[in-house]
């Protein structure tokens, strides 16, 4: 299977997005876990695309869509020191691209397009029961650098430096 790409979300990637969301696999490994109301996707799809304080990105495998790749772009702030330019990141396969190998592809893919806009530091929060984010994150290469709170639940923060690997 060749290796999944990534391209830029759409307007048209909107309901795919909401489907993969709401699937329940995806709410149990989120730290919301409530259903997303469809109206609040569509406000926070839109507002995305035009913002600048998020990226989304869709995987695709053979053609297909296949997930979704989150980049938030961090303030200055709340970056570590020396790490420039930071972006948590979060990835959400489609349940039907699910058990393919494509987590760590897609966040290989990923990481290049991070480089390539000047990011330093990627972060993931993952909770800890959601084993194979935890294997994904893993082997592509992220480590484990602390235990934090996120949204009442505990959460894995792990941290890819840029500098640090080669893609």
């Amino acid at each position: 299977m060749p290796e999944p790409q990534l391209r830029p979300a759409e307007e048209h990637d909107c309901d795919a997005v909401f489907d993969w969301a709401n699937d329940p696999d995806t709410r149990a490994a989120s730290f919301l876990r409530a259903d997303i109301v469809k109206s609040d996707h569509i406000k926070w799809f839109k507002a995305t695309l035009a913002g600048k304080l998020r990226q989304l990105f869709i995987i695709l495998s053979a053609g297909q869509r296949a997930g979704v790749v989150r980049f938030d772009w961090l303030a200055d702030a709340d970056a570590p020191a020396g790490a420039g330019r930071c972006a948590e990141v979060g990835i959400n396969l489609a349940p039907s691209h699910r058990g393919r190998r494509l987590s760590t592809p897609a966040l290989h893919a990923a990481t290049v397009v991070a480089r390539d806009s000047g990011v330093g530091l990627l972060i993931a929060h993952i909770r800890p029961d959601n084993l194979s984010s935890v294997r994904a994150f893993e082997s592509a290469d992220y480590r484990l650098v602390d235990t934090v709170e996120i949204k009442g639940s505990h959460a894995l923060r792990y941290e890819l430096r840029l500098a640090e690997i080669s893609v």
